[in-house]
């Protein structure tokens, strides 16, 4: 019997090679550079939307190249990581993309999180910096890395600093060499359902993967409005920040407490006028039960739970992957470490539909971390590919 093969060759084919054959071209620059090109086309534009804030794409892009100015002048650049730990604001935007512009790597911490969570991702991750506020400041354990430095973002002091900043050092920041694609863009640490919490390293290449993927399913333009609800602490949250950014579109970010509330959440989509919103079977859900007729017209991402058989969204939904689970990452040389859990880089678009088995609890990238890396990023060869 186990000589006999069932499964035709048409299923085959389909198996093995349509839903596998996803190779694309991916952009030369990365993600700054997408989004500077993207502001000198559009710099009057709106770019991000945070309640009554709206930046528009010449004003983000100033003020993101205002902080990684500040960032370099600290001696942050390519190799080192910050940890962002802020409001849900535009000013966290803001600062997460001014690590990416200073060659750094981000680690986001949600401030609301445990204590003893975020004491564990920064004494494991090291940063070199952590940018934060003073509210979020005030809500950090006290002996959270007491000897990690700190920038207070709405510090009286900072924010003279940066209104300070000329046009020169502005230039200067525009012209720091782009990372390896193989540079971390970013780490994000898992739930740590099953042990302790695992520094996950995403990649340039990794996070472009993404977007040139979920930009080829949505086709967004300036037209659009991409409804952002998620933590940064988890990993679609870069789905939503970055896509509308990367090509054109704008930027909405729910407040926490917006999140929190469907009807509110419901209000916010009608008001803002969003085309485009990513959440959970059980956020759809609340929202259906809400208010279901704000949900007219709106093209609907479903991730980070299994959708029930019988979903209460009245539309095709997709399954949006995450950076982690789209990546490719070239296998670390040498035996694996004992942690290594790989998972199938097999999650693609395919047939209009996302495929999406295996796990996300492997650690792309970590073959390329760099010696001070993460402890539990235990992979070998702790060398940078050489900077371009």
């Amino acid at each position: 019997m186990g000589a006999l093969d069932t499964l035709p060759e048409s299923d085959r084919g389909r198996l093995l090679v349509s839903w596998n054959d996803t190779a694309r071209a991916l952009p030369a620059d990365h993600l700054p550079a997408l989004f500077r090109a993207q502001a000198a086309r559009t710099p009057h534009a709106p770019a991000l939307v945070f309640e009554d804030l709206t930046l528009d794409y010449r004003e983000l892009d100033l003020r993101s190249d205002r902080l990684a100015h500040a960032l370099a002048a600290r001696g942050v650049g390519a190799g080192d990581l910050v940890a962002v730990a802020l409001p849900r604001n535009a000013t966290m935007v803001v600062a997460l993309l001014a690590v990416l512009k200073a060659g750094a790597a981000y680690v986001p911490i949600d401030p609301e999180y445990p204590s003893d969570r975020v004491a564990y991702v920064l004494a494991d991750a090291a940063p070199v910096l952590l940018l934060t506020d003073r509210e979020s400041a005030d809500v950090l354990p006290a002996d959270t890395a007491p000897d990690l430095a700190r920038l207070v973002l709405d510090d009286p002091h900072t924010v003279r600093a940066l209104d300070a900043v000329t046009d020169a050092e502005v230039a200067r920041v525009r012209r720091i060499a782009p990372p390896h694609p193989e540079h971390p863009a970013y780490v994000i640490y898992t739930s740590g359902s099953t042990g302790r919490p695992k520094g996950v390293v995403v990649g340039h290449r990794n996070l472009l993967n993404l977007l040139t993927a979920i930009q080829g399913r949505l086709a967004l333009t300036g037209d659009d409005r991409l409804l952002a609800v998620t933590t940064i602490g988890f990993d679609i949250s870069n789905l939503e920040l970055w896509t509308p950014l990367a090509y054109g579109a704008r930027l909405v970010l729910a407040a926490r407490e917006t999140v929190k509330d469907p009807i509110a959440l419901a209000r916010l989509v009608e008001e803002s006028g969003a085309t485009v919103l990513q959440a959970t079977p059980t956020a759809w859900q609340g929202l259906v039960a809400a208010r279901p007729q704000a949900l007219r017209g709106l093209v609907k991402l479903v991730g980070g739970e299994a959708l029930p058989g019988r979903s209460a969204v009245p539309c095709t939904t997709w399954a949006a992957p995450s950076p982690t689970s789209t990546a490719r990452p070239r296998p670390p040389s040498g035996p694996r470490p004992p942690t290594w859990t790989p998972a199938p880089a097999n999650a693609r678009p395919s047939d209009g539909r996302w495929t999406t088995r295996g796990s996300t609890s492997w650690t792309p990238g970590c073959a390329r971390w760099p010696p001070a890396r993460p402890a539990s990023c235990t992979s070998p060869a702790p060398v940078w590919p050489a900077a371009i």
